[in-house]
């Protein structure tokens, strides 16, 4: 859906008036923080970082733990509507390692962008006794075109199906993202870098020239077309938290002949010394169909040739805090993926790597920073990546963070035993968030 840019500069203008109006309190910041009349720290450590009740108020569905909304939204005076902004400017750069035959190093590529006022729009409430839904809208801006506001997660939920108060157990249906244990924009400030084993595409590195499409996309990270069940289940430690649930693709589409998958995850938790020590484990598999567009390449008869690529990723993950200080948060995460065929002869490729990262409670409430290492290896290529990502997030108020982030990625591939890529780019970036 388009709209026009004056329209939507009204259009949110009109939203954050409604949303001062209706506050309850300054200090609830967004749409959950303001419907339940507290702060964002009562689920988070820092955004978006969830802490323990946190993510037991995700497992019930959105909704607060051991309680049922019996009234529909429609029925309350006030709907309640989260909108986050962050304007962002951001220096890169790209060194080529490789020298030519004279010797000479490359001169390095730089630039500088500012992202504009990057909006989300948020919004959950309950339509009645175990019903409820979320949907978020980032509005994403183009140089020279309208703005375009796009449905990210939408999603009908189905809150303590077994109407124990214990929001063990809920449903979804509509596109959302599966609650993995850390999802790709988890870094404090940065949403552009990802982590390296959830940005990784086999059909970018297609060999023989080949131009393949995918008529739908498998990704375990971004939001799903699909249905799933998901909850907490209590008296096992601290609660042993688990999504299940079947996949359409990545893209908004029931037509599950292109694409669809599974997917699976267990977390426990469990404390030491009042610390919350976290480990689990989950698990990605499905197929997708694949066309090779490129009309010389043809097979069987096919032009286009069409096959079917399965692709599986399985992960481990550990988080734990140091029991003494309550202020440092390791974690770590470890994933195999393989895509079987991923051309037309049937190459497939593999892929391993992890990351491991530490959040540091500087003050609580106040000041964040963090640091996180990623590898990743990709062995038919021999494809090898680093990237260390360093950033800070300090609540200048309460519903205002400034951000920074620096991340270095150095990418190198051999070939017959003969080094052909080897490049080091950087990013700096420093910015606002509001939330309203």
């Amino acid at each position: 859906m388009k709209i026009a840019y004056s329209t939507l500069i009204l259009f949110i203008v009109a939203i954050a008036a409604s949303i001062a109006g209706d506050a309850p309190d300054a200090k609830a910041i967004p749409v959950f923080a303001r419907k339940y009349n507290t702060t964002c720290f009562t689920c988070h450590t820092t955004p978006p970082l969830l802490n323990d009740f946190g993510l037991r108020f995700q497992a019930n569905g959105y909704e607060l733990p051991g309680t049922l909304e019996k009234f529909a939204q429609a029925d309350q005076p006030i709907f309640l509507i989260g909108m986050v902004a962050q304007p962002m400017f951001q220096f890169s750069r790209m060194q080529n390692n490789l020298r030519d035959s004279t010797g000479t190093l490359p001169s390095a590529t730089t630039s500088t962008s500012f992202s504009g006022v990057e909006v989300g729009l948020f919004v959950s409430a309950a339509l009645g006794s175990h019903f409820s839904f979320y949907t978020g809208l980032p509005i994403d801006y183009f140089s020279g075109a309208q703005a375009q506001i796009n449905v990210e997660t939408a999603n009908l939920i189905y809150t303590d199906a077994l109407n124990d108060g214990t929001g063990s157990l809920n449903f979804r249906l509509g596109e959302f993202r599966f609650l993995i244990p850390y999802q790709h924009p988890v870094l404090l400030a940065n949403p552009n870098i990802d982590p390296l084993i959830y940005t990784y595409d086999p059909f970018a590195k297609a060999a023989n020239g080949s131009v393949l499409t995918k008529a739908n996309t498998l990704s375990f990270v971004d939001p799903n077309f699909g249905f799933s069940a998901f909850g907490m289940i209590p008296g096992i430690g601290e609660g042993l938290r688990y999504d299940v649930g079947f996949s359409g693709g990545t893209n908004s589409d029931i037509d599950l002949k292109t694409s669809h998958a599974f997917f699976g995850a267990l977390n426990q938790t469990v404390y030491v010394n009042n610390a919350p020590l976290r480990f689990g484990a989950f698990y990605y598999g499905g197929s997708q169909l694949i066309t090779n567009t490129n009309p010389v390449d043809t097979v069987g008869g096919l032009s286009p040739p069409q096959w079917t690529n399965h692709s599986t990723r399985i992960g481990i993950n550990l988080e734990c805090y140091d029991p003494w200080t309550k202020r440092l948060d390791f974690y770590s995460q470890y994933l195999t993926g393989k895509d079987d065929n991923v051309d037309t002869v049937g190459t497939g490729y593999s892929e391993t790597g992890g990351f491991v990262g530490v959040n540091v409670i500087v003050f609580p409430e106040k000041f964040y920073v963090y640091g996180r290492y990623d590898i990743l290896n990709i062995k038919e290529t021999n494809d090898n990546t680093n990237q260390i990502d360093m950033g800070f997030q300090y609540h200048l108020l309460p519903n205002v963070f400034v951000t920074a982030v620096y991340t270095i990625t150095h990418e190198t591939v051999m070939t017959a035993g003969v080094k052909t890529v080897d490049q080091t780019s950087t990013s700096a970036g420093i910015g606002i968030r509001f939330g309203f």
